[in-house]
């Protein structure tokens, strides 16, 4: 319940920052909606997580694998770790400023990105 809570307060703060009012929330099938969508936005981040975590373990495991075979090997592998882990927690805060404001929002664009902060 206090991570729903977390991702509604968020929403009500990228609805703040994208200037849009809110869906007037009456009823309590539509704040049920709310917490469910919040829910599932939870357990879609945990799922992406996970993937990462496996990933990085499985490119630790091939670092020290081929660590004897040359001096470059493993430090390419750190880079392709940094890498990964860098565009996975990307797209999930592109998703998470995608997917929560009330806002129609087609593509991230970088300029608008830029002015918000």
């Amino acid at each position: 319940m206090g991570a729903t809570g977390v991702f509604v307060e968020l929403q009500k703060s990228l609805n703040a920052i994208w200037k849009v009012k809110a869906i007037a929330e009456k009823g309590i099938f539509k704040i049920l909606k709310a917490r469910i969508f919040s829910f599932g936005l939870i357990l879609a981040i945990a799922f992406l997580l996970i993937v990462s975590l496996i990933v990085s373990t499985a490119l630790a495991s091939l670092s020290d694998i081929f660590k004897n075979n040359t001096l470059f090997s493993s430090l390419i592998f750190n880079v392709l770790n940094n890498v990964f882990t860098l565009l996975t927690i990307s797209l999930l805060f592109a998703l998470i400023f995608k997917i929560l404001p009330d806002a129609r929002i087609d593509c991230l664009d970088m300029a608008q990105l830029a002015q918000l902060f």
